[in-house]
């Protein structure tokens, strides 16, 4: 199975595996760069003053006064939220994972935002030598199943969902070589056996 694309061209490329990207690692970069964007917005207390001129002004000075160092403050973490942000997308960037197309649920649709692909992960962990308190948090922390609480090996399988990342290209394999394609560049899209 692959993905014939015609691109503005005139160009037909032939897809054989396309890059995504693991959802946890998505949504982890975009909570991120919300809160550096919450931060960065700033603060603004909403109080108001009531009373003579001279009251209110100075008041709302010393109100405004206020607000600029908790902007400033806010403003600094969201600079470095940000800065985190660049770096766990640069990160997700390197972290892309290829599948092929047969493997990848919704190819059928040419929109790579509905495309999805699950890997899954069996691992076993030693239980035995952990103690009571400590395996609870232990199990916890791995995502093992409570029913494996008094087993002394725990096998599990871990299942990752991988997604588009919402970018305007899409890392794709071919025949030939290893390419990013526009996605508004693509004239017509068909998914051939």
């Amino acid at each position: 199975m692959a993905l014939q694309l015609s691109l503005t061209g005139g160009e037909e490329i032939t897809v054989r595996e396309v890059g995504l990207f693991a959802s946890d690692l998505l949504q982890e970069l975009n909570d991120l760069k919300q809160f550096a964007a919450m931060k960065l917005a700033g603060t603004h207390s909403g109080i108001g003053f009531l009373g003579s001129p001279g009251w209110v002004i100075g008041a709302s000075l010393v109100a405004g006064a206020i607000e600029a160092a908790a902007n400033r403050s806010s403003a600094n973490e969201g600079l470095k939220l940000l800065a985190q942000a660049v770096e766990k997308a640069a990160a997700l960037r390197a972290s892309v994972t290829y599948f092929a197309v047969e493997k990848i649920v919704g190819i059928a649709e040419p929109d790579p935002g509905l495309w999805s692909a699950e890997t899954v992960l069996e691992r076993t962990y030693e239980l035995g030598q952990i103690s009571r308190w400590e395996r609870k948090e232990y199990m916890r922390r791995h995502a093992i199943p409570d029913h494996h609480q008094y087993d002394a090996i725990a096998t599990v399988q871990h299942r990752r969902k991988y997604l588009h990342d919402g970018g305007e290209f899409l890392k794709v394999i071919t025949n030939e070589a290893l390419i990013a394609v526009r996605w508004s560049s693509v004239t017509r899209y068909q998914v051939v056996d």
